[in-house]
């Protein structure tokens, strides 16, 4: 996350219009960020029988970052 998801939410916290706090980048940081790809990416790779490549792993890491915000979107 130090190299994406993070970079990004530092230039998201410099412009954005106050519609995210912290809990929202909380989320994103602490558990969705780190849970998704941690857990269901390596899931997957395991089924497969094959190392999860870095373009997935980045994939997953946008992924379940933005997880948190969709589910509050629809509640």
């Amino acid at each position: 996350m130090q190299n994406t998801v993070l970079k990004d939410i530092e230039e998201i916290k410099r412009h954005q219009d106050d519609s995210l706090n912290e809990a929202d980048f909380k989320k994103i940081t602490e558990y969705y960020g780190f849970a998704v790809p941690a857990i269901l990416g390596e899931g997957f790779c395991l089924l497969r029988g094959k190392e999860m490549a870095l373009h997935e792993r980045y994939a997953m890491t946008y992924l379940g970052a933005l997880t948190g915000l969709f589910d509050d979107f629809l509640m």
